[in-house]
């Protein structure tokens, strides 16, 4: 007898967004029997944790069309960076290339660009009545999807 398993435990949000210097990752491994990616950083690498104070504050989306007979992904991960004092972190990131690498609620872990094809950062600033805070999209258009890190293998 076949027992069906429904597994209703699936937790939205993403509460980790590290932004890597596109010519600081160093191999990017696939591992077939896990289905999962590894990677590796070069020394002096420059990474940058991404303040998430809310899972909702961040949002991933990954759009795969059809275009001159090929598939393109088109990935963005929009983030909003809280307190005015963070404006550093949005400054910096406007003037690089990044490999975005972020976990999510359910501790899985994505990466989005490589180094031949990085994301780029977008920003703006806004202060309303509500909160102040830097705002910003990571994006690229790619000829591979978002890379699923096996956790294990995971440190920064």
């Amino acid at each position: 007898m076949k027992m069906i398993d429904f597994d209703f435990d699936v937790v939205g949000g993403i509460v980790r967004v590290y932004a890597i210097g596109a010519k600081d990752v160093g191999r990017v491994t696939y591992y077939p029997e896990s289905g999962q990616w590894r990677f590796s950083l070069k020394e002096g690498a420059v990474v940058i944790e991404i303040p998430v104070y809310a899972p909702s504050g961040v949002e991933f989306v990954e759009q795969q069309r059809l275009e001159a007979g090929a598939d393109v992904y088109e990935m963005s991960l929009t983030v909003r960076i809280p307190k005015q004092g963070n404006a550093l972190v949005a400054r910096e990131l406007e003037r690089g290339e990044w490999i975005v690498v972020f976990m999510d609620s359910n501790g899985d872990i994505r990466m989005c660009g490589t180094s031949e094809l990085p994301m780029v950062f977008a920003s703006n600033r806004t202060i309303t009545n509500d909160a102040n805070y830097n705002s910003g999209v990571f994006s690229v258009v790619s000829g591979e999807p978002s890379k699923e890190i096996d956790r294990r293998a995971f440190y920064i």
